[in-house]
């Protein structure tokens, strides 16, 4: 079994270098291109689960990685 720990993509808050927190915004234009980029990382390996926390950022990196099996 492997596990991969990925933090989600760039938001506005994190370029603005202001503390998000628990705020819920999404990823900004680079943080979706950060989100496709990892799917490098894991595109060789079979992914059976995804797990994040309930936050827009963290659901969109989450969904664009698992699009990694469709592909």
């Amino acid at each position: 079994m492997n596990w991969f720990f990925i933090r989600h993509g760039q938001i506005n808050s994190n370029l603005n270098k202001v503390y998000s927190g628990r705020s819920d915004e999404p990823l900004n234009a680079k943080g979706l291109e950060q989100a496709y980029q990892a799917i490098d990382l894991v595109k060789s390996s079979a992914i059976d689960r995804v797990i994040s926390s309930p936050l827009a950022r963290t659901g969109q990196t989450a969904t664009i990685l698992a699009s990694a099996n469709n592909s």
